[in-house]
């Protein structure tokens, strides 16, 4: 999710910080420090040692010297966290330190491997597959923690009689078999295998996932497997397959274990070997300064190696021998085969390693060192991967050699293939890709800066943004059969609206570019359009779902959404008024002329034409309209008392133009397009290409100026005839934030609208921001009663993106 938690200098608290865009500059940075206030309380002022994120982001392990564990859950804003387990149920005991942690997954999903963007026939193309991420799994939804501890692992590993027993080190990962594999180092420099099983309901059940109470727990059983007598780096001159070693190999006594991490299985491919679960142990020298025979000495970190391997059992010839045999013993049906592990060669870095980050499903791996540098390796080798000049191969940034060194840049097609390789993976895979944003942001700034190139950002934006719609298969094209519901289930779309709003966002004080206005008109449009059809659901209002009859006629209801459907109604104001503007600006032009009508829409900045002739916005826009007639009728059909029901039937009578006549405009440009894409001979990949350029790029296609010439002459003209345009023109859509004239700029410093409700805040609310678009809403929680439609929708912002408190004096 963004959010990075660490324990404070003192070791007594943690504070978290998560990257957020700045809305002065539309700048990325970390926030400032925010302190978990419950957490001095917890830990009874005890050291903290480990703290842990689960793989979705939302829970925080908190563990302390004595190894009792505090987790604590992010509820909505990124920097409240609210306690949900207490370390004071755990006792008090040195040798309940914990030495290893990882969390278990909540679900069984599949993740896509995405392979090196590959240039052929004059494109980049992906290759991608999809694998089964490694078990085990909680059946229950929820992440689940498991710990080692110095003894133990909640169930008993083994038997402590020795101080040499004692565990130092623990790492996990999961296994085919949805077992989890579990490696430990010993105080005796052992390094002990084992093989974990989670049985969550009894075996001779037959109880589905679904069934098992979210709170039990699971029977732990754990099974001995392989013990390696001596784990330490080998001296350079050793032969790692030397069988002769055993366990008085050579070491180099002054590196110490610093970090033990174990890779599981990498996914199976056509065109390379088979990788196997894979323990890495790092060992590590630092030179004493205190110490003068150490003074010409430098650090150093080795990556010592072992594979998992399984070999065939069978029985011994010699049973053959046996008087009363019946069978041969090569004919004995296969026995349970054995876990080897192979020694492979050490890997000796000149640095000092501080962690290690498995990427892309454990194929690459991340090493971070206490310099700063980040090097990526090859899994199998440890290799640095390279950087080339392939220009027909993209794997990653750093193999294209991208650095943000601050060398004058290059705008290569490789470079933002790489961008969107990683977007791509990164909108498949994870919650949140701000970092990304944060690096292009920076690259933009260097383009922009440099002098060789003219123009450069834009160019950027529109590659990048053309790359990720066409990988992540978003289907732009709605102009032939426009099926609302597969809009709405395609929810890839709204990250990729999220992305092009955001990289054309450079603060409160500036202006939005044409194609962020689009995107973020066609995310607002999305998130009425879905409130308005949760709305009209049975049990949608207090009381939940299920209630037998629509709550839409009741006041509390049609208030909550009273500035989403003024927002509406002004915006179908808004897109009409602007479409008159541009038909009187082209009475002159006969026949209308493309280029004219190109410069006039990015002269004005103006996103009105693009939404009506984009098949995706448009869509939205008939939605909206058939929700907005929905909520009239409701609010028709209240009994006088209601008073709510009385301020939306004041905001219809007061809009210029009605639902029904902004519905038949688009209605006829829905009829016009399709008779212009049947006429030109468009297939259908023509057509994605041609709705995509017009959502993100506000393109007008050469195929579509008679549509939008009768458009403006003749479906306007008959509007005309109906409408007050004189109230039209001098309605105020200033609260929209689609207008860059100074009645707009004033208006967005003296007013705050929460981007959610639509209603301006007073002064005394605590508010959230968006972390990056920088919307704003007021900090509500969830209570029984509150509306369903403001439950679901006020989780995430209408971005997708999460939410942050922040004190009302910054706004």
């Amino acid at each position: 999710m963004g959010c990075v938690a660490y324990i404070a200098h003192d070791d007594f608290s943690v504070s978290v910080r998560n990257l957020c865009c700045e809305p002065e500059d539309g700048q990325w940075g970390l926030s400032a420090d925010h302190l978990v206030e419950q957490i001095s309380a917890t830990v009874d002022k005890h050291r903290l040692a480990h703290v842990s994120w689960n793989p979705s982001g939302s829970d925080l392990a908190v563990i302390d010297i004595f190894g009792r564990i505090s987790i604590f859950t992010i509820v909505i804003a990124m920097n409240r966290l609210t306690i949900t387990r207490r370390s004071v149920v755990d006792s008090e005991d040195d040798m309940n330190a914990v030495v290893g942690i990882t969390w278990l997954k909540p679900q069984d999903r599949m993740f896509p491997f995405y392979r090196p963007a590959l240039y052929q026939n004059g494109q980049w193309d992906f290759s991608v597959s999809q694998h089964k991420a490694m078990g085990p799994y909680n059946p229950s939804g929820k992440s689940a923690l498991v710990a080692v501890t110095r003894n133990d692992v909640s169930a008993e590993i083994e038997s402590t009689l020795t101080s040499a027993d004692v565990l130092t080190h623990a790492a996990f990962c999961g296994d085919k078999d949805n077992t989890l594999l579990l490696v430990v180092h010993t105080t005796g420099k052992q390094l002990q295998l084992f093989r974990i099983n989670f049985e969550w309901s009894p075996a001779n059940t037959k109880q589905q996932d679904s069934s098992i109470p979210l709170n039990s727990a699971p029977v732990i059983h754990v099974q001995h497997v392989k013990v390696e007598g001596m784990c330490s780096p080998l001296s350079a001159t050793q032969d790692v397959n030397d069988p002769s070693l055993g366990t008085s190999r050579g070491f180099l006594p002054p590196a110490q274990l610093s970090h033990l991490d174990m890779l599981p299985p990498g996914p199976e491919t056509r065109n390379r070997e088979p990788t196997y679960p894979t323990i890495i142990a790092v060992f590590t020298h630092v030179p004493n300064q205190y110490d003068k025979s150490q003074f010409h000495e430098d650090a150093y970190s080795i990556l010592a190696r072992w594979e998992l391997y399984n070999t065939k059992s069978s029985l011994h010839p010699a049973f053959d021998q046996l008087a009363a045999k019946k069978t041969h013993a090569a004919s004995v049906a296969d026995l349970a085969s054995d876990v080897n592990l192979r020694r492979l060669r050490d890997v000796r870095i000149e640095k000092v390693l501080i962690n290690i980050q498995q990427l892309n499903l454990s194929t690459v791996i991340a090493t971070a060192y206490s310099d700063g540098c980040v090097d990526f390796r090859d899994r199998t080798t440890l290799e640095i991967l390279p950087s080339d000049d392939k220009t027909r191969q993209v794997s990653s940034l750093g193999q294209i050699g991208f650095t943000m060194s601050g060398a004058e840049p290059s705008i290569s097609d490789a470079i933002t293939t790489a961008f969107a390789l990683l977007f791509c993976i990164s909108s498949t895979s994870h919650n949140n890709n701000d970092d990304l944003l944060a690096v292009m942001q920076l690259f933009r700034k260097q383009l922009s800066d440099s002098q060789t190139h003219a123009g450069p950002s834009e160019s950027l934006e529109h590659l990048f943004l053309s790359e990720i719609y066409r990988h992540l298969g978003v289907n732009a094209d709605h102009s032939m059969d426009p099926q609302h519901d597969k809009l709405f289930r395609q929810t890839i779309i709204q990250r990729c609206l999220s992305m092009q709003a955001s990289l054309g966002y450079k603060g409160e004080h500036s202006r939005r570019n044409l194609t962020a206005k689009i995107a973020w008109t066609v995310l607002n449009l999305r998130m009425t359009s879905m409130t308005f059809a949760i709305a009209f659901n049975k049990g949608a209002g207090p009381g939940g779902a299920g209630s037998g009859e629509s709550d839409l006629g009741k006041p509390e209801v049609l208030q909550s959404l009273l500035g989403l459907v003024k927002w509406s109604v002004d915006l179908m104001n808004f897109v009409a008024a602007e479409l008159f503007e541009l038909r009187n600006l082209s009475n002159g032009q006969t026949p209308t002329n493309r280029d004219f009508l190109m410069t006039k829409v990015e002269e004005f900045n103006n996103p009105a034409l693009s939404l009506v002739l984009a098949s995706s916005s448009r869509a939205f826009l008939r939605y909206n309209c058939r929700g907005l007639r929905g909520i009239s009728t409701a609010a028709n059909n209240a009994p006088p008392s209601n008073q709510p029901a009385r301020n939306l039937q004041a905001v219809f009578e007061q809009s210029p133009i009605n639902v029904m006549q902004f519905e038949r405009v688009l209605a006829e440009v829905d009829s016009g397009i399709k008779k212009a894409y049947q006429a030109s001979g468009l297939g259908e990949n023509d057509r994605q290409i041609t709705e995509k350029e017009m959502l993100i790029a506000a393109d007008i296609p050469e195929i579509l100026v008679g549509v939008v010439q009768h458009l403006l002459h003749t479906t306007l003209e008959n509007l005309n005839q109906e409408i007050d345009l004189g109230e039209l023109y001098f309605r105020d859509h200033s609260w929209l934030g689609l207008t860059d004239d100074r009645r707009s700029d004033a208006y967005r410093q003296a007013h705050v609208i929460d981007a959610i409700r639509k209603i301006e805040l007073p002064d005394t609310v605590r508010l959230r921001r968006c972390t990056r678009c920088c919307a704003i809403m007021e900090d509500l929680l969830p209570q029984r009663g509150s509306n369903v439609w403001m439950t679901n929708m006020q989780r995430l912002c209408l971005c997708g993106s999460s939410w942050m408190l922040v004190a009302q004096e910054e706004y």
